[in-house]
């Protein structure tokens, strides 16, 4: 993947194309992330149990997120393949079945995590008095699922047109909302001092909770506002009244050939980050909160290959979708190419800035000391991540979701954990030898991801999934 590559193999409009669809959703990973962020950031000027307590939540949003990548990549795929081929009916026809199926997950899963809220902390091995506190947060935030996961789908059908835009704008609104709310509802009235005026400020002084009400709301709110743009309808979307919503299995089967893959890839590997963080717990509350406040700040630094891989899926889906499969392979190398520079500049950020990126989100000294060692040795993981995420972009863009699922599975259970509990337990690294563990499954999973996209073989998937 060389300079003189870039220049002979890829036109301007290649790359314009490509940055066109990516920006936005880079901005878009950012505003979703930036809930959990300013979250984080916010209620960790309470304290360490604070960040504990919105800590143990991370990994199970993460896994009921992935678990909705059935509907959400299937429909990205199979909508994006349908404007290929210029087939503007088929295309609805796929989103409606999807926010259909998207609306009962949500649904499924509100029940499912308001009934387990106050079992789930203790399963974490979070503390006995963080356990109280974090089942309110989750049930608070789970009160938000139905238009959340709706929302979420929506998204993904979007990305499948090509439209990043609106999901972005969308989702900066709802971030505008969640601070706004966590301003008043975290913290107890105070004064301000603004310019060098002293300005009194009311506060509700909910703490935790008081982060979990704007979070939830600013969730519904991507999600409502998202399902009246396809209503009202703009560009090749649009849903209304007189048409059926009723499941049609032979779409809903194909939506979840392509989607299932990824959603087992993303619910066996975030059940991995469970345990995972069950063995970081067990190091204390506040490698606890160190690991949440590093995970956080990380996250940060792979948007612009998730962005670069939504690029990736959208057009060469659209490209397989036209019978191009040279074009498919070229904008998957180019996406990955510029996914891969993105996260080896982020990964000198991660290197060179530890402990002011962890004190963005707290005051306590012990939790950036165990927290930077942490972000350095993740820093060393980065190029290769961006490997993975792209080109499992690409791959997925074809209708090849199963090979990632193999390779993430693999590399999760089979790299991650094991050289993790090895680095902990045997070695006695601590929180760094967990992130020991996280990199080198990281840096394997991305070699191996892009050995796939450099074979020939998922070139006959792809030809199989569009005559399917």
């Amino acid at each position: 993947m060389s300079a003189r590559g870039l220049m002979g193999r890829w036109s301007a409009q290649d790359i314009r194309r490509v940055a066109k669809i990516a920006w936005p959703t880079i901005l878009e990973n950012i505003m979703v992330i930036m809930v959990s962020f300013v979250d984080t950031a916010m209620v960790g000027q309470l304290g360490e149990d604070a960040t504990a307590a919105v800590a143990v939540n991370a990994s199970p949003s993460w896994l009921l997120n992935g678990a909705c990548a059935a509907i959400q990549v299937g429909a990205t795929v199979l909508v994006a393949q349908a404007i290929g081929s210029r087939d503007r009916e088929g295309a609805n026809k796929v989103a409606r079945q999807a926010m259909t199926l998207g609306l009962c997950m949500g649904a499924f899963l509100m029940v499912l995590m308001m009934a387990i809220s106050g079992w789930l902390p203790a399963a974490l091995r979070a503390e006995a008095r963080i356990v109280p506190v974090a089942a309110q947060y989750i049930r608070i935030v789970a009160a938000s699922y139905i238009p959340h996961f709706t929302g979420l789908v929506i998204s993904g059908i979007l990305r499948g047109t090509g439209d990043t835009k609106t999901p972005m704008k969308v989702n900066l609104a709802a971030n505008v909302v969640n601070i706004i709310g966590n301003f008043f509802l975290i913290y107890e009235s105070r004064t301000v001092s603004i310019f060098g005026l002293s300005i009194p400020v009311w506060g509700a002084g909910l703490g935790v909770v008081g982060a979990a009400i704007p979070s939830a709301f600013s969730m519904a709110m991507v999600g409502v506002v998202l399902f009246i743009r396809v209503v009202r309808g703009a560009g090749d979307i649009r849903f209304e009244r007189h048409q059926s919503y009723r499941p049609r299995w032979n779409v809903v089967r194909n939506m979840l050939r392509i989607g299932m893959p990824a959603a087992m890839e993303r619910v066996c590997v975030n059940a991995g980050h469970m345990i995972f963080q069950t063995m970081v717990a067990g190091l204390g509350t506040a490698s606890l909160a160190a690991h949440h406040l590093a995970t956080t700040a990380e996250s940060l630094s792979y948007m612009p290959a998730y962005g670069f891989g939504v690029s990736a899926t959208t057009l060469v889906g659209q490209a397989v979708g036209a019978g191009d499969t040279e074009g498919a392979r070229r904008y998957g190398s180019l996406t990955i190419l510029i996914g891969f520079i993105g996260m080896t500049c982020t990964g000198l950020v991660l290197m060179l800035f530890p402990e002011a990126l962890l004190g963005m989100f707290t005051n306590a000294q012990d939790v950036i000391t165990l927290g930077a060692p942490a972000l350095r040795v993740e820093a060393l993981a980065q190029p290769f991540f961006a490997l993975s995420i792209v080109a499992s972009g690409a791959l997925s863009g074809a209708g090849d979701t199963r090979t990632p699922m193999i390779i993430g599975l693999a590399c999760m259970w089979g790299v991650r954990l094991s050289v993790a509990a090895l680095c902990i337990y045997g070695f006695g690294m601590g929180l760094t030898g967990a992130w020991v563990g996280m990199a080198t499954d990281l840096t394997v999973r991305g070699i191996l991801t892009f050995a796939r996209f450099r074979s020939p073989k998922w070139e006959k998937i792809a030809a199989v999934n569009v005559n399917a």
